[in-house]
């Protein structure tokens, strides 16, 4: 029996204090920023064998409080590494998960091994556990103003104090390979960048939502070129 794992699964036999983690400035370049979560946003992964006809991409192996270590199987979503590049074009990316270090940490050293994609990286122990279970991502206190500022969850209590700047998505299950989530993403970032104030853009992309998906989900590219092109150009 394979064990299907979810991070964000509250314990209440966990002490806690509060958060108490400020990022650095943003690089000039950079003026907004997006908060990305990565368990069945970016990434699907099981402990344990998992069947033989799972199509992960890579393994880490953590180290446990038993001394000893443990394979995880881990699966991109759909074009997550086209994603990941351009947000960065775009972005001051930051991944922002309920996931605990020594878990997260390996991951996102796969899926940016050079260190060039993802600016900072945000654990459980920057969470607030919440009221019914799970972890709540406060993004206020991070030295962001919240007008520049979006994240991407598949759990929206994850953001629940700060709901006008989130942008949902299905959880990825690990065997999807038609899942186009990740381009629907990208179309309202694309918007957003262009906005004084982000959570417009994410109040637009919510009463546009089933435009978006005809338009931008059937795409051999998850991004519009001109936006990553006009992105280098401001920079030269």
């Amino acid at each position: 029996m394979v064990k299907v794992l979810d991070f964000d699964e509250y314990s209440e036999d966990e002490e806690w204090s509060p958060p108490r983690r400020h990022l650095p400035p943003p690089p000039i370049s950079r003026t907004k920023t997006l908060f990305l979560d990565l368990d069945r946003t970016l990434i699907h992964a099981y402990g344990g064998k998992p069947p033989i006809d799972y199509p992960y991409h890579f393994i880490v192996n953590v180290p446990t409080n038993e001394r000893k270590k443990h394979l995880y199987y881990v699966t991109k979503r759909p074009g997550m590494d086209e994603f990941l590049r351009g947000a960065a074009e775009l972005f001051e990316v930051v991944i922002f998960t309920a996931a605990n270090e020594p878990y997260a940490s390996r991951i996102v050293d796969k899926l940016d091994p050079e260190g060039r994609l993802i600016s900072h990286r945000l654990y459980r122990d920057s969470c607030l556990p919440g009221r019914r279970g799970g972890f709540v991502k406060d993004l206020s206190g991070l030295g962001r103003d919240l007008k520049d500022v979006l994240i991407v969850d598949d759990k929206p209590q994850s953001y629940s104090l700060q709901k006008a700047n989130g942008i949902p998505v299905a959880p990825f299950n690990g065997t999807n390979r038609d899942d186009r989530q990740l381009w629907w993403v990208a179309a309202i970032l694309e918007k957003a960048i262009t906005f004084d104030d982000v959570r417009n853009a994410v109040a637009l992309y919510l009463a546009e939502k089933g435009d978006l998906d005809a338009a931008n989900c059937n795409g051999p590219t998850i991004w519009n070129p001109r936006h990553v092109v006009a992105s280098r150009t401001q920079e030269n």
